[in-house]
């Protein structure tokens, strides 16, 4: 699906048109690329802690949810955007333009997590908030491999390719960690991990 968009317009903007063409095929391509990629996102997110690269914290309480099934329950614009598995939005700015490609697959090898926390008193609505800021920080273009020699300052001078897996969504609770004696409520705090493959090719 190509898009083009003025301006680094909103979110809201790009989530115009849905294809509802080949869904049985959709069906079984989707189904095909979950069986290979169970489980590999959590196990990324594991190997990045360990790494050193990701703050280490207990995921005992970890698990990995499907991107497709997270989309629907939470942003329905956005799952509906995803129902061919990949997205191909064009930015523009007077002269300057810049694709994104974002497709989904959890069977690919993964370069770099994509990381939101909040804490809260257990409502899912920050699971919510938490997804959202990783999904517009993927749509704008403002998440990236800092292992490549990616130059951040040079937005336009880009085309991207993300490639994603799913959701690894983490929840630790605790009485006295994460409270304040002015909000003793906040008891919990959720971790949100978005497993990346990156890649770009350098257009100016």
């Amino acid at each position: 699906m190509n898009k083009t968009l003025e301006g680094g317009a909103a979110m809201s903007r790009i989530y115009t048109e849905i294809k509802e063409n080949h869904s049985e095929i959709i069906q079984a391509y989707e189904e095909e690329i979950n069986l290979k990629g169970k489980g590999k996102s959590l196990e990324f997110v594991k190997k990045r802690m360990d790494e050193g690269h990701v703050q280490k914290i207990s995921l005992d309480e970890a698990n990995e949810s499907n991107f497709l099934d997270e989309l629907k329950i939470f942003n329905k614009d956005v799952y509906s955007f995803f129902k061919e598995t990949k997205i191909e939005l064009i930015f523009k700015q007077n002269e300057n333009e810049r694709k994104h490609t974002v497709t989904y697959n959890p069977g690919v090898d993964f370069d770099y997590v994509a990381t939101e926390y909040c804490v809260c008193d257990g409502t899912m609505i920050f699971i919510q908030m938490a997804i959202n800021k990783i999904l517009n920080r993927l749509f704008t273009g403002q998440t990236y491999n800092n292992e490549t020699d990616y130059d951040d300052n040079n937005y336009w001078g880009y085309n991207v390719k993300y490639t994603v897996g799913d959701f690894v969504i983490n929840h630790e609770y605790s009485e006295k960690d994460f409270a304040t004696e002015e909000q003793p409520w906040l008891q919990s705090r959720y971790t949100v991990f978005l497993p990346i493959q990156f890649s770009f090719e350098k257009t100016r």
